[in-house]
C-alpha cells in the first residue's frame, strides 16, 4: 500500500480558533482513502505560532533557537489534537522523534522536531523515510506563484514548476515563521522521486487522492 504524506498547516488547523468543522471534513476525508493509501500527516504550527514568534520580536531580541523552539511546540500541539481525532486507526501518539521510524498500518500523525527547519522539512524527512511519491501540502496558499503577491500586482499562478525555479522565486534561505508555500530548505532536501502538491481546500486534496484533475501547483525536479 503506498505511503501519502499530507502536510497539514497549522493555520488549517486553527486559523484563530480551532477549526472544528475543518477538522471533521479532514478526518473524513483520509478514512474514506484508506483502502487505497496509509497516511504520515504533519501537522504545521500556524496562526498562533506566528502571533508568539512577533510577540518575542516586540518584547526584544530573540535567538532564532528560541523562535524554533515556540514554533515545534505548537506543532505539537497541533499534532496531539489531530491524532486523537482518529483514534485507534492512528498510531498511538504523535511522533516527534524522526531518527526512528515507527511501523504503522494506517495513520501515524508526527510534528515538528529540531530547531533549524520547518515542518515542511520534517515533511520531506518522512517522504524519505516512507519512499513517498508526493507530499500533499494543505496550506491557505492556492498555487505557487511566479512572483511574491505581497510585493507584485502582476503575479501569475504556476501549475508545474522546478526546484530550480521555485527557488529562484523565494530565495534559498529559510528563517523561522517563514510564509511561503514550501519553504527552500525542505525544497532542496527534496527526494529525486518525490513531488510536492501545493493546493487548498480539502476537494483539491481529494480530487488529487482519486486522480482527478485539482487546483494547485506541482513542484518537482
Amino acid at each position: 500500500m503506498k505511503t501519502v504524506i499530507l502536510k497539514l498547516g497549522g493555520s488549517q488547523i486553527n486559523p484563530g480558533e480551532i477549526d472544528i468543522n475543518f477538522l471533521k471534513k479532514f478526518k473524513e476525508l483520509v478514512v474514506n482513502h484508506l483502502d487505497k493509501f496509509r497516511f504520515v500527516i504533519i501537522t504545521g504550527g500556524g496562526i498562533p505560532c506566528r502571533v508568539y514568534n512577533e510577540a518575542a520580536g516586540k518584547l526584544g531580541a530573540v535567538s532564532h533557537y528560541d523562535l524554533d523552539m515556540m514554533g515545534i511546540k505548537f506543532t505539537q500541539a497541533n499534532g496531539v489534537l489531530v491524532r486523537s481525532i482518529f483514534g485507534n486507526l492512528a498510531y498511538k501518539d504523535a511522533v516527534f522523534d524522526y531518527d526512528n521510524p515507527v511501523e504503522f498500518d494506517k495513520i501515524l500523525v508526527a510534528t515538528g522536531w529540531k530547531p533549524g527547519h520547518s515542518s515542511n522539512y520534517d515533511a520531506v524527512i518522512w517522504a524519505k523515510n516512507y519512499d513517498a511519491d508526493y507530499i500533499i501540502n494543505i496550506t491557505n496558499v492556492p498555487y505557487i506563484y511566479d512572483k511574491h503577491p505581497k510585493f507584485h500586482d502582476d503575479y501569475k499562478p504556476l501549475k508545474v514548476v522546478k526546484v530550480k525555479d521555485y527557488l529562484k522565486i523565494i530565495g534559498e534561505k529559510w528563517t523561522p515563521g517563514m510564509n511561503s508555500p514550501f519553504d527552500p530548505e525542505a525544497t532542496k532536501a527534496l527526494p529525486k522521486k518525490t513531488k510536492v502538491i501545493v493546493l487548498t481546500g480539502l476537494e483539491n486534496a481529494k480530487a488529487v487522492l482519486d486522480e482527478k484533475e485539482f487546483e494547485g501547483s506541482i513542484l518537482e525536479w
